[in-house]
């Protein structure tokens, strides 16, 4: 049986995590040595400062994805449901392994289920 990491404080919800990559400190800025300004080019700097932006905010969405996939498999495998699609994007469930793929899907991205759609509690993503 696989262990699970333990998050700390619990769940953040997407505002919190909007809110979190909004205040998040900016990388630091490299200054200029006195006398070897003219070689600096002001223009690279500032867009390497920017894309370095990016990369901090890409990983900090990558890390709040594989949060919801690791809620979203146990939560498939308790109602069997082996896909299920909303809102644009598709969870397809592994069959014979306990692995969750994302896809974006086809279509309109209104709801679909696929496996047994029985359960009546839809809940939120953070309830289990």
């Amino acid at each position: 049986m696989a262990k699970r990491a333990k998050s700390g404080g619990g769940s953040i919800t997407p505002q919190q995590a909007r809110k979190a990559l909004a205040e998040a400190p900016k990388s630091a800025r490299s200054q200029a040595l006195p006398g070897m300004e003219q070689v600096r080019d002001k223009v690279l700097d500032t867009i390497c400062e920017e894309m370095a932006d990016i990369r901090a905010n890409l990983n900090a969405a990558k890390t709040a994805e594989k949060n919801y996939r690791a809620k979203a498999l146990p939560r498939m495998q308790k109602r069997d449901l082996f896909q299920y699609t909303n809102a644009g994007i598709t969870l397809i469930r592994e069959t014979g392994s306990d692995t969750l793929s994302v896809k974006i899907a086809k279509g309109d991205g209104t709801v679909s289920v696929g496996g047994d759609a029985s359960g009546d509690d839809a809940g939120d993503p953070g309830e289990e």
